[in-house]
């Protein structure tokens, strides 16, 4: 996979699930200004509390129909059911739709970093093409921890 970052701005994003890893994607997301429809029979509170305070975020509270998947840019298929996941990822990409599933690492058009948030304008990712999250948050944590002071003093240097 390329890493590369993409201009969030008004991009329509379509999250089927409403657990700990579609809270983490929507907080990711929507600080890049991305547009999210949720949809989830169940919600976690940080999801409607993030709701509430958020215009660009939808969340419908209901199943999964398939007639949900159209007009978006990107779309994570993050459910507790792998099956669902399987096919909300089939119909995606049968529609030429960017597809993230959360439960096959396999099956992944994209995958989301580790980003350590230097500053406004510097930001380092870590990925293992979603092979290990696990392993990229705790590279991010560590490195964060001890780096973080001095890439902003070099930064100050090269400005």
């Amino acid at each position: 996979m390329l890493n590369l970052n993409i201009n969030l701005l008004s991009k329509k994003w379509l999250i089927i699930g409403g657990g700990i890893v579609a809270t983490r994607r929507v907080r990711k997301i929507l600080n890049e200004n991305g547009i999210v429809r949720l949809i989830s029979p169940m919600t976690t509170k940080l999801l409607d509390k993030m709701e509430k305070n958020n215009k660009n975020l939808k969340i419908i509270k209901r199943k999964f129909r398939k007639s949900d998947i159209q007009n978006q840019d990107f779309l994570l298929a993050c459910t507790d059911d792998k099956k669902l996941n399987k096919e909300i990822a089939k119909i995606g990409k049968n529609k030429k739709i960017l597809v993230c599933n959360a439960s096959d690492k396999n099956d992944n058009d994209f995958s989301f970093t580790s980003t350590i948030k230097v500053n406004k304008n510097i930001k380092i990712n870590f990925s293992t093409d979603g092979k290990n999250a696990g392993f990229t948050k705790l590279l991010r944590i560590t490195l964060e921890k001890d780096f973080k002071k001095k890439i902003i003093a070099l930064h100050k240097k090269v400005k």
